[in-house]
């Protein structure tokens, strides 16, 4: 049996896959250990001696001088250590059905990034299968008992849940995954696409949720807020249909959206329901995120209310006009000559 444990490593990301365990489940572990001892041995990646299975007992064992076994096991990679915890995981019974999403997402994404490779622990019937042309999706479906769709969908679930913890913290992921959840799959997801615009209101929507405020769903006037990105889903009205606005304002039942006459060059605001936009990442449109930081860089200077307002005029728009973009430039150099002269 080993006591020693200044030797064995933990990764962070390779701890993210195992799904956290609800307080009666871990309450029942810690007894069990107490009781019986640790029976299970430890699995270590070998030469790197970093745990790839038994995070929880580790953590028990290690708090109450509980001693333990330990197999190693070789991995030519990262990757097929990832796959190896994640098929581990895939394995047992007790999974939430959040964490059997998340897993066969990560799953799906690993597979798909290495394409080809034979050694993610495949067997050669999946293999032969997957040379042979058959979709990924397919494949991963017939094996997990699911379909293509649920497959593709679980590896939205994953990236949402990857990046809700890069962007707010790991906690989150065990939030997400955890027995105690309340929150849905879709609202994971819409979380995710409002952290990439507005972290802070993620932040606040995912408190709401926590409190059982929305939870099944991101409240829509959490998700959305004034200036943001948004593309329009109005089949019935062909003018604005698959057009690109600015959000003017938000209320709880509606959000106001302003959108360019082409032929005019006009502004309108159009009264559109939530689920007639969707937020665009100002990343997928770098020149309005420049206009966007250069505004933001002449709010905080010492303008005069008219210039305020023209300023507000420029946040309407999607594209600056060449008019629109000479006034930008005109004042960039009114204020840098005032503050740098």
């Amino acid at each position: 049996m080993v006591d020693k444990t200044d030797n064995i490593k933990i990764d962070l990301e390779f701890k993210s896959l195992i799904p956290p365990l609800g307080t009666e489940e871990r309450q029942q572990l810690k007894e069990n250990l107490l009781t019986y001892g640790c029976r299970d041995a430890l699995v270590l990646w070998k030469k790197q001696r970093i745990l790839i299975d038994g995070h929880n007992r580790f953590e028990i064992c290690t708090q109450h001088g509980i001693p333990f076994n330990v197999v190693e096991l070789e991995f030519e990679d990262r990757d097929t250590v990832i796959a190896w915890i994640i098929d581990n995981q895939l394995g047992r019974r007790n999974l939430t059905p959040e964490a059997l999403s998340y897993l066969r997402g990560k799953r799906y994404s690993i597979q798909k990034r290495q394409g080809q490779r034979s050694d993610l622990n495949q067997s050669d019937e999946k293999l032969t299968s997957r040379q042979s042309g058959e979709k990924l999706s397919d494949m991963m479906g017939k094996d997990y008992k699911v379909g293509s769709r649920t497959i593709e969908r679980d590896a939205k679930y994953a990236h949402a849940i990857d990046h809700l913890a890069q962007t707010l913290g790991n906690d989150v992921r065990k939030e997400l995954l955890g027995r105690d959840t309340r929150i849905s799959k879709k609202a994971t997801i819409e979380l995710a696409q409002l952290a990439e615009n507005d972290p802070n209101q993620a932040y606040m929507a995912l408190d709401s949720l926590k409190e059982g405020l929305k939870p099944l769903s991101v409240a829509p006037h959490l998700k959305f807020h004034p200036g943001a990105l948004v593309e329009i889903n109005t089949p019935n009205n062909k003018k604005i249909h698959e057009r690109f606005g600015r959000i003017a304002s938000v209320h709880e039942q509606r959000v106001d959206v302003w959108v360019r006459n082409t032929q005019t060059m006009t502004m309108h605001k159009y009264q559109l329901k939530f689920h007639q936009i969707q937020i665009v990442s100002f990343n997928k449109q770098p020149v309005l995120k420049d206009v966007c930081e250069r505004i933001a860089k002449l709010r905080g200077r010492n303008i005069d209310p008219f210039e305020h307002c023209l300023l507000d005029l420029l946040e309407q728009t999607v594209v600056l006009t060449p008019i629109e973009s000479e006034y930008l430039e005109q004042l960039e150099a009114k204020y840098r000559v005032m503050l740098y002269p």
